[in-house]
């Protein structure tokens, strides 16, 4: 029996249970006792409950056998959407890792060092562990710089104190001739010991008067004024509405105060990561510094195979003092995508991901086709004993499923652009939006779509009327 009642004006459903459960108990309660039930059969009516349901959905006996294994169902479709949106995310990760080598070769071209990589060779000499001291040591630096020189294949060399991509930087606080500091502001500047060429060797460009040159040294075991150059962030900040040629920069660090004047400018550059953002710099002859160098690299620009040059380089060092510690040269091109290890790293890791997601994807599509198109074989015989042909079948389920497929790549699409967005910050050459690898995506859910929904429609399709209306 089925009962409809309607609530009292201010009753709640949950009120309305209340008070019709009390008045049904005290029914089991008196019918009971007249009726001759066993103890089982007595507990078991008198469990009995009435649960008022809201009538605007009516009172289909379907919404109760379905209900609850259509909640798996729906549950199971919203995971494989959900692997759809990542697997858009991590197929833009993907395509990255796959480019590596191609991300390798135009990273010196994707982006703007400040100078040129290519054909650029580095290495630290570390002449203290050897026994030199003092002035001993730029003694060595320029014994060594003549004899690079002269090896084959070397068409240019010079050396700094900190050296490109070496994680070594210097720095101390300042002041500017001419410039009055704001209040509380932080007067300081990253300073590199250069030798002479040294930019026209490393290909920084010369903005503005003239680079460190050789009569910028001193002479041995003597002194003379010291020229300076700045990059152009030094520029901004410091000059925004002055000339900078000559005028003094004093390094200020308590103890050791000493200044240079300012003979050229020249470009920013990166020095440590692709990602840094250019800081003041001012750059000091090398022979003759503000402070004593310990350590040195030099820069080698070649014009022949860097193999063989390396060797050589490398004999040069052992032959002028064995004591020395042995030398590792690296291609400026290599350091800058050793640079990039743990974004090759994160990369390599997503695209493994990614293919994980195409296959549950594929896994999960086939799946709910097979199981809904099984669950609509007594529709699909009534169709197709009412004049439908396996065609039509065939091309209305394919079309479900891709309306479906279309369904979940909008609601994909923004969430792959969003989460690009958020990824490009922790991997170096990632855009915030890449249209070949979202068509691709698109694509390949497409398809995996396609022939999940087109075999078990395919089969469905063939079966015969007859024994389609009598399955169950």
């Amino acid at each position: 029996m089925q009962v409809i009642a309607r609530l009292k004006p201010g009753v709640t459903l949950a009120q309305a249970n209340v008070s019709i459960n009390v008045v049904f108990q005290r029914y089991v309660a008196s019918s009971a006792a007249a009726a001759k039930l066993s103890a089982s059969e007595l507990k078991e009516y008198s469990d009995q409950q009435i649960k008022l349901q809201p009538g605007a959905r009516g009172a289909s006996t379907l919404h109760g056998a379905f209900a609850e294994p259509l909640k798996p169902l729906m549950a199971l479709v919203a995971l494989v959407l959900l692997i759809a949106c990542a697997n858009l995310a991590n197929l833009l990760l993907a395509r990255g890792a796959a480019r590596q080598k191609e991300f390798a070769v135009r990273l010196s071209s994707q982006v703007r060092l400040g100078y040129n990589s290519s054909r650029l060779l580095v290495f630290r000499v570390r002449p203290i562990p050897a026994g030199y001291k003092d002035a001993a040591i730029p003694l060595l630096y320029r014994n060594l710089l003549e004899k690079f020189k002269a090896v084959p294949g070397v068409s240019a060399a010079t050396l700094s104190a900190d050296g490109l991509f070496s994680h070594s930087e210097s720095g101390d606080p300042i002041s500017v001739e001419g410039y009055i500091p704001k209040p509380g502001e932080v007067m300081s500047s990253r300073i590199d010991q250069v030798g002479p060429d040294y930019f026209s060797v490393v290909g920084i460009p010369l903005l503005q008067g003239r680079s460190i040159l050789a009569q910028d040294s001193a002479p041995v075991g003597g002194q003379a004024p010291r020229a300076a150059v700045i990059n152009q962030t030094f520029v901004r900040r410091f000059f925004p509405h002055a000339d900078p040629i000559g005028k003094r920069v004093t390094d200020t660090y308590p103890g050791y105060p000493s200044s240079a004047e300012v003979v050229g400018v020249v470009s920013d550059a990166k020095y440590n990561s692709l990602r840094e953002e250019p800081l003041p710099r001012l750059y000091a002859p090398i022979f003759n510094p503000f402070w004593p160098e310990g350590q040195a690299f030099f820069e080698i620009r070649t014009n022949a195979d860097p193999a063989p040059v390396s060797s050589a380089l490398r004999a040069v060092v052992h032959d002028t003092n064995s004591a020395i510690p042995e030398v590792e040269i690296r291609t400026m091109s290599g350091l800058v995508t050793d640079s990039l290890q743990t974004d090759y790293f994160v990369a390599r890791l997503a695209s493994a991901f990614g293919l994980l997601a195409i296959i549950l994807a594929g896994v999960g599509l086939y799946g709910i086709m097979a199981f809904t198109v099984a669950r609509r074989t007594r529709d699909i015989g009534i169709r197709m004993a009412l004049g439908a042909s396996s065609s039509d079948i065939l091309r209305q389920t394919v079309r479900e499923t891709l309306i479906l497929m279309l369904a979940g790549i909008a609601v994909g699409v923004p969430i792959a652009l969003g989460g690009a967005r958020l990824i490009h910050t922790m991997l170096f050459g990632l855009g915030p939006a890449d249209p070949v690898a979202l068509l691709a995506a698109c694509a390949i859910l497409a398809a995996i779509a396609a022939g999940a929904s087109y075999i078990p429609a395919r089969r469905a399709s063939r079966v015969d009327p007859m024994v389609a209306l009598r399955y169950e």
